[in-house]
């Protein structure tokens, strides 16, 4: 009788307990459509071997837009490999209208800066060392939904991360190319 009531008890627990796709798409609908907001002073800037080249934002038709904490900055998980690969892969498609940038929230600023040189990355980077864009925008805990497409108004068309997936990946692109760029 006892070990009937354990598992009635166990199937109990796991009956409530949201799966991983209805947790992604209740997340999905949740933040898609939600402005993004931007510290009025970030600083982007790349770091190429010795030299630093800063950044002057111009609005563009779409921005991908990725928050990285220290906890990921400490784990690895920036995947600077894979995300300069998406980037030049991006680049031609994007033909001017997109511009991606990178919030890093890293534990040691020095660290992170070696980091970013040693693997050549040569992309927008603020480092917010006082964590203002999680702040203004509380993003979810889940580390999946820290990368958005975001359109000019700064609402979120997109959530995923690009260089971890692949389908993620292919929906920003074919998002991106199947806009048509505005006669001038």
């Amino acid at each position: 009788m006892r070990s009937l009531l354990y598992f009635i008890f166990a199937l109990l627990l796991l009956s409530c307990k949201e799966s991983d796709k209805h947790r992604i798409a209740r997340l999905t609908e949740a933040w898609t459509g939600k402005t993004v907001y931007y510290p009025a002073d970030s600083v982007f800037e790349s770091f190429e071997a010795d030299s630093v080249r800063k950044y002057s934002l111009k609005r563009t038709e779409y921005t991908v837009v990725t928050y990285i904490d220290s906890l990921q900055c400490a784990s690895n998980r920036l995947r600077l490999e894979e995300w300069k690969s998406f980037l030049q892969a991006l680049r031609p498609a994007a033909k001017g209208r997109i511009t991606c940038l990178f919030y890093l929230h890293p534990e040691n600023r020095e660290q992170m800066i070696a980091k970013l040189r040693q693997s050549a990355f040569n992309f927008p980077v603020c480092i917010d060392e006082d964590n203002v864009f999680y702040k203004l925008n509380r993003f979810p805990a889940d580390t999946l939904f820290r990368t958005f497409l975001v359109n000019s108004e700064n609402k979120i068309v997109d959530i995923g991360n690009p260089a971890e997936d692949p389908k993620v990946r292919e929906r920003y692109l074919q998002r991106i190319m199947d806009t048509k760029p505005d006669p001038d």
